[in-house]
């Protein structure tokens, strides 16, 4: 976490996996050196009905960082719709990933944004009561067009960066010093 806050010079991190006890130790660890938390379980082979308990469990780790202080963000979960089961045909993700390439990938697709979006209700439901910080939902944005359509479910959640943004900055793209996540601070937007 020192490289990560004084080498890179970065404001910020994103610490994900799928054991809530080694995220909130990373966690703390990104906390003590000034970094904003980016709280994110990976619910990779999961169900619905399993990841509703992670991201609750996850929810309450990460309002304890908030309330001592910590700028933190909940991310409930990160392209669902391949990770987890339940969205797309297969029970792995060996087994999903094929049908995004094969001949029958528009009729899977239909209606999973419907789902995602659904999901992601329930997901800020059961999040929103233990943890009073901004909540988001990673998605890559580029190539997986088919979760253009999940939406804002609420004010306060924020989308995760882009990933193409944030390759531009490491090819020297930006033509800045320094990788800025947008302003979630009152004194960054000041």
């Amino acid at each position: 976490m020192r490289v990560v806050a004084e080498d890179l010079h970065c404001t910020a991190v994103r610490i994900t996996g799928g054991d809530p006890d080694r995220i909130e130790t990373t966690a703390r660890y990104a906390v003590e050196r000034g970094l904003e938390v980016w709280f994110s379980p990976f619910p990779c082979e999961l169900s619905n009905a399993e990841m509703l308990p992670l991201f609750t469990d996850c929810a309450e780790r990460a309002e304890r960082l908030r309330r001592d202080g910590a700028e933190v963000v909940l991310v409930t979960g990160c392209e669902l719709s391949v990770f987890a089961r339940g969205y797309l045909p297969g029970d792995t993700l060996n087994e999903r990933i094929p049908v995004l390439a094969g001949p029958g990938r528009e009729a899977a697709l239909q209606g999973i944004p419907d789902k995602v979006n659904a999901f992601l209700g329930e997901a800020v439901d059961a999040v929103r009561p233990l943890f009073g910080g901004r909540v988001s939902y990673a998605s890559c944005g580029m190539g997986c067009g088919h979760l253009r359509e999940v939406q804002l479910l609420e004010p306060r959640i924020v989308p995760l960066r882009r990933a193409s943004v944030i390759t531009s900055f490491y090819r020297g793209d930006s033509g800045r010093g320094r990788l800025r996540l947008p302003a979630t601070r009152a004194r960054d937007r000041a």
